[in-house]
């Protein structure tokens, strides 16, 4: 072993000869260029017998895609990491509270999952209230639960290095109201959608489609847009309101690796890969052409799920959250 500041001078001795070099390439530019220097003073040397690497592959590919399909440890791993995920998003429901805070809530779901060994959570959590959930990617977690809102919550647990990812929304006071309910009803039947779709032969681009046809279909139903579903999907009008795709792979990462295409064409899903389906919307709370009640309010309703071999349907690895109406009512208002 060697330290790693003289691995520029060792690499032209462990490279040489070498038929083929992976690397995970423009990962880490310091690596590249110590990779390149070594392989150009090789060259440089060929008259003293030096035999510089034939080719130079982007190892990326190949590790990715030994994370497609998972295996039993994977999966065993995976559970638990999805379960302890579910666990604390219905005690963060028991436990919202007008008047609280955001970080008040985190704090909570990450102490839960340290005090069950998890190593915390897998990714930023997301914990945002009122105008906050319209944001994507809100890690601020600073604002205040305000009696009316709606909480977003994106957050998943770590377990050996496997990282579940769920999101839920629910009403701060424990009742939706009548908009929010039907906002909230149109999400919820997108991410049934998209969830059924998520079976072999399928794709992620076929799963994305079907939750923008039902969106689209709500936009209208809500009156955030008039115009046809079939022009709202052609124009990209929903993009107001619902700006990102519905689906990633899941794993070690919470964006796990893997390629999406696979010569030019959406990758077929297969047994053993697990991805989420998140469909959401989104309305600003100075959005002026949306109904004034339904302004400042953020949904999005995310499932872990599991392409199942057999022409099964897809196991929900995260079926333990509930995420139906009457549920989150009942849950919440138990608590209150």
């Amino acid at each position: 072993a060697y330290p790693l500041a003289a691995l520029g001078e060792k690499l032209p001795e462990l490279l040489e000869g070498a038929g083929r070099v992976w690397l995970p390439l423009a990962r880490e530019a310091s690596l590249d260029r110590k990779a390149l220097a070594a392989i150009e003073l090789l060259h440089r040397r060929n008259r003293d017998g030096k035999r510089p690497p034939l080719g130079l592959l982007d190892a990326r590919n190949l590790i990715g895609e030994e994370r497609m399909i998972k295996d039993a440890g994977a999966l065993e791993s995976l559970r638990r990491a999805v379960s302890m995920s579910a666990e604390a998003h219905v005690d963060a429901m028991k436990h919202t509270r007008p008047g609280m805070h955001e970080y008040e809530v985190q704090a909570r779901m990450e102490y839960l999952w340290r005090r069950a060994g998890s190593t915390g959570p897998g990714y930023g959590s997301i914990v945002g209230t009122g105008d906050n959930a319209t944001i994507l990617h809100y890690v601020d977690n600073a604002g205040r639960l305000e009696d009316g809102d709606i909480l977003l919550i994106d957050a998943g647990a770590e377990w050996n290095f496997f990282s579940g990812d769920i999101t839920r929304s629910w009403p701060v006071n424990g009742r939706f109201t009548s908009a929010q309910r039907d906002m909230y009803e149109v999400v919820l039947a997108a991410n049934e959608a998209g969830i059924e779709g998520a079976v072999v032969g399928e794709t992620i681009d076929s799963i994305h489609h079907a939750c923008l046809r039902v969106l689209s279909e709500g936009m209208r139903s809500l009156g955030l847009l008039r115009e046809s579903v079939d022009t709202i999907i052609e124009e990209k009008l929903y993009s107001r309101y619902y700006m990102h795709r519905t689906s990633h792979w899941l794993g070690v990462d919470v964006h796990d690796a893997g390629a999406y295409c696979l010569e030019g064409r959406p990758r077929p899903l297969a047994p053993g890969y697990v991805l989420t389906v998140e469909p959401a919307m989104y309305i600003a709370a100075d959005d002026p052409h949306a109904p004034a009640e339904l302004r400042g309010t953020g949904i999005r309703i995310e499932d872990d799920v599991l392409v199942r071999p057999d022409g099964r349907a897809p196991e929900i690895l995260s079926a333990a959250c509930p995420k139906r109406v009457d549920d989150l009512e009942k849950i919440i208002g138990s608590a209150l």
